[in-house]
């Protein structure tokens, strides 16, 4: 049986996308400024660098999420993946590491698998989170 779990989201992780758009607008802006651009390539450049600087934030957002399914954790954060079985998990304990990770929050669980390995995460119920994976370990 499958179970989807959402990635917590805190709201200064969308004031900071929110900044960085801005100050990649304003660097756009300010380098267009330098060049003789044809109104075309103007609205060209502008849009790209709009779409650049928004892809990653946006696809994180709608993308994060953690899925366990038979024996197997799966972890999507936009275009990144992990897979991990959930018999090699040897702890799984809270965090609030500034490190990155597939995690939209800092309210994090620091899973330890593998080969002395670790990786963060932000379920919204962590509680169930940690009952699911511990029952199918």
């Amino acid at each position: 049986m499958q179970i989807v779990y959402k990635s917590k989201i805190d709201l200064w992780l969308l004031g900071i996308f929110s900044i960085v758009f801005c100050f990649t607008a304003f660097l756009a802006w300010s380098i267009s400024k330098s060049f003789e651009l044809t109104p075309i390539s103007l609205i060209i450049s502008y849009v790209g660098i709009g779409i650049m600087s928004l892809l990653l934030p946006v696809w994180s957002l709608v993308r994060t999420y953690y899925v366990i399914d038979g024996q197997k954790l799966s972890i999507y954060s936009g275009p990144f993946r992990w897979h991990i079985d959930t018999h090699t998990i040897i702890t799984i304990e809270p965090s609030k590491s500034l490190l990155s990770g597939p995690a939209l929050s800092l309210d994090r669980l620091a899973i330890r698998y593998g080969n002395n390995k670790t990786i963060l995460v932000s379920p919204k119920d962590k509680v169930s989170f940690i009952a699911e994976l511990d029952k199918r370990r």
